[in-house]
């Protein structure tokens, strides 16, 4: 159910994602990617609904139109870091670094 949201949703547009006709669906996957988030299995799990296409650009759309912590963002990436599939851990791993670095420059250890 979470891998068809993810491609019903229009997240390059951050209005047409939030507006009233995609609200629920909105609402609904970001509930349900943070609860699932806390589970071991969702590192599997994140990376094998992730829709293909620009995976940086999609992963970049999504968590601004969701407003996901950095600290969520970096699960995220791991996930997509992990991933079975060679070209999504590739671009997973430069996410991730990406990541680390803001969370870094913010002061954290």
């Amino acid at each position: 159910m979470l891998s068809t949201l993810l491609q019903e949703i229009d997240f390059k547009d951050r209005r047409t994602a939030l507006a009233s006709k995609n609200q629920f669906k909105v609402q609904f996957l970001n509930q349900e990617l943070s609860n699932l988030s806390v589970k071991p299995e969702f590192l599997d799990y994140f990376s094998q609904i992730f829709p293909t296409g620009d995976i940086e650009q999609t992963f970049e759309d999504i968590v601004h139109t969701l407003n996901f912590s950095l600290p969520v963002q970096l699960l995220l990436a791991l996930s997509l870091a992990l991933s079975s599939n060679v070209r999504i851990s590739g671009v997973g791993i430069q996410i991730l670094k990406h990541k680390l670095m803001d969370y870094y420059n913010l002061g954290r250890p």
